[in-house]
């Protein structure tokens, strides 16, 4: 089992108040400092040196936040929680269940095309390097049944590997734009156990 000192939501959050710092001299011009909330759905693929193989889903939450350097590019950081739930198929009935969460926080990039100056239909696309914890809960009863002889594990490992993602949406002024956004995020614990996730949600940009 593997422990950090600084968590990642607080190592995400001061990314983004390290971004905001940088562009905070150039606020009052252009108003590219952006931050998006975004609210959907993580479906997720375990797979285990077993060769077992689990395609689960649940609601993710994530924030962004960020500085638009032009109307074209600029850089991100990002923290979101992905997935919580039972692995059904790493678990046995009566004998073992196996509970998971899953959270990321990352940096990178970004790359935006306007169709309209302030107001109109956009795409943007992604790149950076994301942290994934996968934090994994197993609780074995040897004995079966209702017997009290369970035996409780905890595990937490951290992946880190590229990430990258797209989005359509729509600007409605200067401040304010909804999108549609899809990002993949790719995982290896080690051990020969990854979980690979994809991510739909929708969210609501706000710019200063």
């Amino acid at each position: 089992m593997s422990h950090l000192n600084i968590s990642g939501k607080t190592l995400a959050l001061a990314c983004i108040a390290a971004l905001g710092a940088f562009g905070a001299p150039a606020m009052a011009a252009d108003g590219n400092i952006f931050i998006r909330g975004e609210i959907g759905r993580a479906d997720v693929e375990f797979d285990d040196s077993n060769g077992v193989n689990a395609n689960e889903d649940d609601r993710s939450n994530i924030i962004r936040g960020g500085y638009y350097f032009n109307p074209y590019f600029g850089a991100e950081a990002f923290y979101g929680k992905l997935y919580r739930g039972r692995v059904e198929a790493l678990s046995i009935p009566f004998i073992a269940t196996t509970d998971a969460e899953l959270s990321a926080y990352g940096i990178g990039a970004v790359a935006k095309r306007r169709f309209g100056d302030e107001r109109g239909f956009y795409i943007q696309g992604r790149a950076g390097i994301a942290s994934m914890k996968g934090e994994a809960t197993v609780v074995s009863n040897p004995c079966g049944g209702p017997l009290p002889c369970a035996f409780v594990t905890r595990s937490d490992e951290r992946s880190t590997k590229p990430y990258y993602g797209v989005s359509l949406g729509y600007d409605f002024n200067r401040t304010l734009g909804l999108g549609v956004n899809y990002d993949v995020l790719n995982t290896d614990f080690g051990d020969g156990l990854s979980a690979d996730t994809g991510v739909m949600s929708l969210g609501l940009e706000v710019r200063f």
